[in-house]
C-alpha cells in the first residue's frame, strides 16, 4: 500500500486578489515572517477544455522553485486529498479580514 503524498490548497493575498494553489511542501522555517511554497500543483492533463485560470497560474510560476508568501497575506491552509481547479477571485471589500500584530521591534 503506497502512502499518499500530502497536498495544500493554499489561500492568500495577491494585489487585490485572492490565490487558490495547490502544493505539496509548504514551511515557515526558510525566512520569519513569510511561508514558503515549493513543489507548486497545476493539472498536467492533456484535455480539450482548457481552464485559462490554470493556464495563467502555470505561465506566472513556471520558472519558480519557492514561492515565499508572506505570512499576513496567507488567508488559510488546508490538507487536502485531492487538487480541484486552481482559482484567482477578487479580494471582497464587504469581507472582514482581521490583520495579524505587527512584528515585535521599532515600528516606523
Amino acid at each position: 500500500m503506497s502512502k499518499q503524498p500530502k497536498l495544500f490548497r493554499i489561500n492568500y493575498i495577491n494585489q487585490q486578489q485572492v490565490y487558490e494553489i495547490y502544493a505539496r511542501q509548504i514551511s515557515t522555517d526558510q525566512l520569519l515572517g513569510f511561508m514558503s511554497i515549493t513543489d507548486i500543483q497545476f493539472d498536467h492533463r492533456d484535455a480539450l477544455v482548457i481552464d485559462p485560470v490554470e493556464e495563467q497560474l502555470k505561465s506566472e510560476f513556471k520558472d519558480v522553485e519557492v514561492l515565499h508568501v508572506p505570512i499576513q497575506q496567507i488567508i488559510k491552509v488546508e490538507q487536502v486529498s485531492q487538487k480541484k481547479s486552481c482559482k484567482i477571485s477578487a479580494l471582497k471589500t464587504d469581507n472582514v479580514i482581521t490583520p495579524m500584530r505587527k512584528q515585535p521591534g521599532p515600528q516606523s
